[in-house]
């Protein structure tokens, strides 16, 4: 007899979502497993922010399943939501741009707690300043002073401070010149590399399709089509979606 399949560390299962009246995102379902990295693409407001801010649990009204970890979310809050292994690294990073990159880096630790808490927190700070150069060279310096492709290199470091299993990245790419999104997509493949899992929302579809294992492609909020970077990357409704063809 095979054994049974895992859990998925993240499962979404026919999840609406409003801003008051307006119906952001429509029966979506899907579900990351451990070690994946997901690509969620489609244009300007198809909902993929959305979706970002339902796992995390700030912004819209949600109904449907949502799980990390095989646990229902409904009901727990954003930083419980932290505690429990999911961080995002918001659109436009959202720096604290009067703060040091490090003070920046410890707000990822707000949350931390227990007995070795402070050398833990030791230790993290160690392992990123190896993993992203910016924070061992430039520590001191105020965030707001940093170009933006440092700054999203200390956005994600933020967000991995909390240790998490599930990091979100919005549009990690935006607003970057062609030189500094190669830097950025160079340290989410070591990341990849290192076992963890993604859930990525990118404007750059070829960054994204080089980088996922697997897609799901989003028009008016509703999923249009999921596949592998190879079934999704030539097909007619992945244009649709980004041009406006797609019915809503």
């Amino acid at each position: 007899m095979s054994a049974a399949a895992p859990t998925p560390l993240l499962e979404v299962e026919r999840l609406d979502a409003f801003y008051g009246a307006i119906r952001a995102l429509r029966e979506v379902s899907l579900s990351i497993r451990r070690g994946e990295v997901v690509a969620l693409l489609g244009a300007n407001g198809a909902g993929k922010t959305s979706l970002m801010r339902a796992i995390v649990g700030v912004g819209p009204q949600v109904s449907g399943g949502l799980r990390l970890n095989g646990r229902e979310l409904a009901g727990v809050t954003p930083e419980q939501r932290v505690r429990s292994g999911v961080a995002l690294v918001p659109e436009g990073r959202h720096l604290f741009g009067s703060m040091s990159i490090e003070d920046n880096l410890l707000v990822g630790r707000v949350g931390a707690r227990g007995r070795g808490a402070r050398s833990r927190t030791a230790g993290l700070l160690r392992e990123l300043k190896e993993l992203f150069p910016v924070l061992r060279e430039r520590s001191g310096r105020l965030a707001g002073s940093l170009s933006g492709g440092q700054q999203q290199q200390v956005a994600i470091a933020r967000a991995l401070m909390s240790e998490p299993e599930l990091l979100l990245l919005d549009e990690p790419s935006l607003g970057l010149s062609p030189q500094v999104v190669d830097v950025v997509f160079e340290t989410i493949a070591t990341l990849r590399e290192r076992g963890m899992t993604m859930l990525l929302v990118e404007q750059d579809v070829a960054e994204a399709l080089a980088i996922a294992d697997r897609c799901h492609v989003l028009a008016s909020g509703r999923i249009t089509r999921s596949g592998t970077p190879e079934e999704i990357g030539d097909h007619e409704q992945l244009v649709s979606a980004y041009f406006g063809a797609e019915e809503s």
